[in-house]
C-alpha cells in the first residue's frame, strides 16, 4: 500500500506490549521515507490503511477501529528517536505471557520493503 503511494523505503515492526509490559497491547510501527502530509492527505492515507487492514464489517461488529498515529520528523535527532523506539524490544519478560512467548519464538519481527539502493 505504501509503495503504491510513492514511498521508497519502509520498515515495520510489531510491539506486543505497552511500555512496561503491564498489558498485552499489540501495535504495528512503520517507518518510511516521505514528506509532511496535509491533514487531507493524512486522512486519505489513514482511510486506505484502515480499509486494507480491518474489514469495515468487523470494525462495526467489534465497535472499534484501528488507531493510527502519525509523526513527521526532519531533524536527525528526532529521526534517531523514532528508529530507536521502533526497533526496541517490547516483550522483555517471558512471564508476561509465556504461551505467547513460546508461540513467537523464532518470529522475525521486522520487515524491510521498498528500494534501499541509495548511495
Amino acid at each position: 500500500l505504501l509503495r503504491k503511494r510513492g514511498y521508497r523505503k519502509i520498515y515495520n515492526r510489531w510491539h506486543f506490549f505497552g511500555e512496561n509490559g503491564e498489558k498485552y497491547h499489540p501495535h504495528l510501527n512503520v517507518l518510511c521515507d516521505g514528506e509532511w502530509l496535509t491533514p487531507e492527505q493524512l486522512a486519505d492515507l489513514k482511510g486506505l490503511i484502515r480499509h486494507k487492514l480491518l474489514k469495515r464489517s468487523i470494525a462495526k461488529t467489534i465497535g472499534k477501529d484501528l488507531e493510527i498515529s502519525y509523526s513527521y520528523a526532519r531533524s536527525p535527532k528526532r529521526m534517531m528517536h523514532w528508529i530507536k523506539y521502533v526497533t526496541k524490544a517490547s516483550f522483555r519478560d517471558i512471564e508476561w505471557d509465556e504461551p505467547l512467548a513460546n508461540a513467537l519464538y523464532g518470529f522475525h519481527n521486522g520487515c524491510f520493503a521498498g528500494f534501499w539502493d541509495d548511495p
